[in-house]
């Protein structure tokens, strides 16, 4: 509250330092980030970044346990606009999808809302929203994201994540699948897939989608994790 009260009238937490309060695992934890008016007079110190925005929507704020804070949806943009990289302004995307704090409209209601000419973030943020349809399922888990990051940087941009397959008789819902060469890849964790009924359970599921013509790829967390070329070089079998 004293970094706020630093910011003067208005100010807010803001990047790092909301993204950490919204429950980003891994976020910045100090100096304190805090958003204010650029005409509103602040001071700051080492503790404290002050970040100044020619204005804040007032649907673009909320209070969170008492303290002024950007909403989630903002949070991103804001992180963009400080060059923050790619790659970690895409997870707190997936993750706040993920825990359902923002969502495909909430998002594009703030990339609308800001300015086209002097904030950077909207570029960032316009690309992964055009990777990422206001239907669009974010990954369960850092697992499951490790392997679409895995696919797009091979260039298997035809595996479709989180797909339900079977007609009349559903069979059961795959973690991605490649339709047109009928290949499914099952990602398998120790805590999830490793008890002896989880294996009987996968073993008959695996049955059932090779009797309806797929091939059934499973991966394991290591080699997700540790030796990647693994997937690769069994989906490229598969394939073939």
């Amino acid at each position: 509250m004293i970094a706020v009260l630093q910011g003067g009238p208005g100010a807010v937490v803001s990047h790092h330092s909301a993204a950490t309060l919204w429950g980003m695992p891994g976020a910045q934890q100090e100096p304190t980030h805090i958003t204010t008016i650029r005409n509103v007079n602040s001071r700051g110190d080492a503790r404290v970044v002050l970040h100044r925005a020619r204005r804040l929507a007032p649907d673009h704020v909320t209070i969170l346990n008492g303290l002024p804070i950007t909403r989630p949806e903002r949070v991103p943009f804001d992180l963009a606009n400080i060059s923050v990289p790619a790659r970690r302004v895409e997870r707190v995307v997936d993750r706040f999808w993920t825990d359902r704090l923002v969502s495909g409209r909430s998002l594009r209601r703030v990339a609308a809302s800001l300015p086209t000419r002097g904030f950077r973030g909207t570029v960032l943020m316009r690309e992964l929203l055009s990777e990422r349809p206001n239907d669009w399922i974010p990954p369960a888990s850092g697992l499951e994201g490790r392997v679409m990051h895995l696919l797009a940087q091979a260039g298997h941009q035809s595996v479709e994540r989180q797909v339900d397959l079977g007609g009349d008789e559903w069979i059961g819902r795959v973690d991605f699948v490649d339709r047109m060469h009928k290949v499914v890849i099952e990602v398998q964790s120790e805590r999830h897939h490793a008890a002896l009924s989880s294996k009987r359970d996968d073993a008959e599921r695996f049955a059932r989608l090779g009797a309806a013509g797929f091939v059934v790829i499973e991966v394991w967390e290591h080699d997700v994790w540790h030796r990647p070329q693994v997937l690769l070089d069994r989906l490229r079998a598969a394939r073939s």
